[in-house]
Order: C-alpha cells, then sequence, then structure tokens
C-alpha cells in the first residue's frame, strides 16, 4: 500500500512536467507552422514582385525598341537625301546646256536670292500660295534634301524673266519632289489671284529636261560642267574677263572702253567684243567656244581713222590668237 502511494505521489510530481513539455512541443510546432507559412507568404510575394519587375522590363524593352525604331526611320530620311549639293551642282549645268539648245538664258534662285516673278517672291513666298495642278490644290515647301511634309517639296527653282525684262512671257520651272518622286512643274503666270487661286503650274511637257532631272536624281551626270560650258553661250561680261584672262594684249581697257551696241553674239555661242583704245583705236577680239570648256580667242587690232582698218604689224600690240579656260 505504501509503495502503490509511493508511486501515486510519483506521479503527481511528473504530470506538470509533462503538461510542460506538451505545451513547449505545440508552441514549437506552431512557430515552425508560422514560420513555414510566412517562408511561403514572402515567396510568393517576391516571385509576384518578380514578374512584375519583369513585365515592366519587358514594356520599357518594347518601349525602347519602338522609339529606336522611329529614330531610326528619321535617321534613314535623312541618311538618304533625295537631293545634294553634288546633284543641284549637276543641275545647274544641265540647265546651261539645255537654255542653249531652247536659245534661252534661265537663271537658279534659291533662298536669300529671290526671282521677283511678276510679284512673287520665289523661293521665300513659296509656301504662301497653293499649287493649282489640274484643278487641285496642293501643298509646296522648300526642302534642302527633296523630303518634307508638302505635297511638293521644291528643291530648285529657275526662270528667264530676267532675259526677257520682266515681260509676259517668262517661264518659272520648280524642280520638285511629290512622293519621293522627281517632278519638272512649269508656271508662265502673269497675274490673278493667286492668294485665293494659288500658281497655275503644269508638269513640264519637255522631255529632256524631265529626262535630265530624273537622270541627275538617279545619281547620274547628264551634261558634264565642260560640256556646258562648251554649249553655254558666251556673253558680254564673260568676253571682257576671258579677254583680260588671256591676257592676248597688253592694252588695258575698262568696262567704259566696251562697244556694246556694236560687239554681238555668233550663231555657234561665241561673241566678238569690240574695245576702243585711245581716241580713234579699236581692237576687235572673236571668242570661239572650243571643247573641256575651252575658248579660242583671236584678235585684230585696228584704228577707226576712216572707217575700222587694221593695223600693220599686228604683233606690235598683241598676240593674234590665244586660248583660255572658262573656269
Amino acid at each position: 500500500m505504501k509503495i502503490k502511494q509511493g508511486a501515486l505521489a510519483l506521479l503527481l510530481l511528473l504530470a506538470p512536467l509533462s503538461l510542460s513539455a506538451c505545451r513547449t512541443s505545440q508552441t514549437t510546432n506552431q512557430q515552425q507552422q508560422r514560420a513555414t507559412t510566412s517562408a511561403q507568404q514572402h515567396a510568393k510575394k517576391h516571385h509576384a514582385t518578380k514578374k512584375k519587375v519583369h513585365h515592366f522590363a519587358n514594356h520599357a524593352t518594347t518601349g525602347h525598341q519602338t522609339t529606336n525604331k522611329h529614330g531610326q526611320a528619321m535617321q534613314n530620311r535623312q541618311a538618304n537625301p533625295l537631293w545634294s549639293k553634288t546633284k543641284d551642282q549637276r543641275l545647274a549645268y544641265f540647265m546651261r546646256h539645255w537654255e542653249a539648245s531652247m536659245d534661252q538664258d534661265y537663271q537658279r534662285y534659291q533662298p536669300g536670292q529671290d526671282v521677283d516673278f511678276y510679284g512673287l517672291k520665289i523661293p521665300s513666298q513659296l509656301q504662301d500660295y497653293q499649287v493649282n495642278l489640274n484643278q487641285q490644290k496642293y501643298q509646296a515647301a522648300w526642302s534642302e534634301n527633296g523630303r518634307g511634309q508638302a505635297d511638293y517639296n521644291v528643291v530648285a527653282v529657275y526662270s528667264d524673266i530676267d532675259a526677257v525684262q520682266h515681260r509676259p512671257g517668262a517661264y518659272m520651272y520648280w524642280f520638285a519632289f511629290k512622293q519621293g518622286q522627281p517632278v519638272v512643274l512649269v508656271t508662265a503666270q502673269t497675274n490673278g489671284d493667286v492668294v485665293h487661286d494659288g500658281i497655275s503650274f503644269k508638269v513640264t511637257a519637255n522631255e529632256k529636261l524631265n529626262q535630265g532631272f530624273k537622270q541627275i536624281v538617279a545619281g547620274k551626270t547628264p551634261v558634264t560642267k565642260a560640256q556646258a560650258d562648251q554649249q553655254t553661250p558666251i556673253r558680254l561680261e564673260e568676253a571682257a574677263l576671258l579677254v583680260k584672262k588671256s591676257k592676248i594684249t597688253t592694252d588695258v581697257f575698262q568696262p567704259e572702253d566696251i562697244v556694246e551696241n556694236d560687239s554681238q553674239s555668233t550663231a555657234n555661242g561665241g561673241y566678238i567684243l569690240k574695245v576702243h583704245v585711245g581716241v580713234k583705236g579699236e581692237n576687235v577680239f572673236t571668242l570661239t567656244p572650243q571643247a573641256n570648256g575651252q575658248v579660242g580667242i583671236s584678235a585684230v587690232y585696228g584704228t577707226l581713222e576712216g572707217g575700222f582698218k587694221p593695223l600693220p604689224n599686228q604683233s606690235n600690240y598683241g598676240a593674234s590668237s590665244a586660248t583660255v579656260s572658262r573656269y
């Protein structure tokens, strides 16, 4: 009986310890579960954040690619101009050759150097008026490279209005690009309500002019500078400069010494320049275009006493001939 009482007493003593151990174990298990749950939640949140960051990264990359494509397109347009200074110079040579074949005299006009075409200041006012073509109105604008937002992007303007002294009958040509394609427009309009109706233009019917412009745009050289010089008629001012440049004579003459009303162009594009020397002297220089931009000059030194007569001993006054380059 005593033993049983002792065992009971021992059980009573150990019971609190067992309960305490159970509570400790339960607490540990709960803490582990909470830690596991917290870790899983943290992992899910981290994964979601990672996905979100990845999404924004993709969006940023896509946006950057879109921006790059737009920038690349702009660079391509700038890197691939339709017009250039080289092509512009080739057009100048071509126009000199073409105007000679047409027996006309055209001048080139550009920003800072307007043509006064019956009151229109072009190209300064180019964007102020619409192009009236086939009963349709279009916008035009000056362009350095042939590209732009206008319907017609104009790269060169030529007119013969100065040659005809602003009388009716002058022409104005616009060399332009429409949707990237070369086109030559021409007008002879002298009056009208251009503010309301626009400037009346036509696509030129001159096939030589059309083809020449297209060839230049394609990078070809339809007319070289030497060919242009050979075909371009020599005029009074150039004739005087070439005679001085050749040093064919030691006689020095001034512009007022030139006999303008008796100097004249020749059928082959040359020029006969007459210059007074002293009171009764007169020198006659005949200029003839040659190949490769060269000009042949022949001289006759004479006197006006009793009418023009060549002087004896011509070599005393200068050389009888010379050759000089136009450039």
